[in-house]
């Protein structure tokens, strides 16, 4: 049986993506970029597999702009994989920004939205 690969968003300056606040950075598991839990107030994200590509983007910053124009930093420490799934139950979609509840309050948004459109870059 033969796995299929999803197709992921191209490389360009500016992203559309989905903002998600899933199980994956709530976890006390260990980060794929670095292998520490981040814990609140911390400002940060995984990735969707081909925007985290192949770990680029570690330990970068980029920016999160949501639709209502208030827009927040965070660092990239880990990977929603795309392929895999984020986590055992949860399938990652190939245009994820899964965020802290930090970046959510810095947004203006409502966790219990689960996904928002958001655009993002790098900084």
């Amino acid at each position: 049986m033969q796995i299929q690969r999803p197709s992921f968003p191209s490389i360009q300056s500016l992203w559309n993506a989905r903002h998600s606040h899933s199980q994956q950075l709530r976890s006390r598991r260990g980060r794929k970029c670095d292998g520490n839990f981040h814990p609140l107030p911390q400002r940060v994200v995984a990735l969707s597999t081909g925007w985290y590509n192949h770990g680029a983007r570690c330990g970068k910053m980029i920016r999160i702009k949501a639709r209502n124009g208030r827009s927040t930093l965070a660092k990239v420490v880990d990977e929603c994989d795309s392929v895999h799934g984020c986590d055992k139950s949860h399938a990652c979609k190939t245009n994820v920004v899964d965020a802290s509840k930090t970046v959510w309050k810095d947004l203006g948004l409502n966790t219990n939205d689960g996904e928002v459109p958001v655009t993002w870059t790098m900084v």
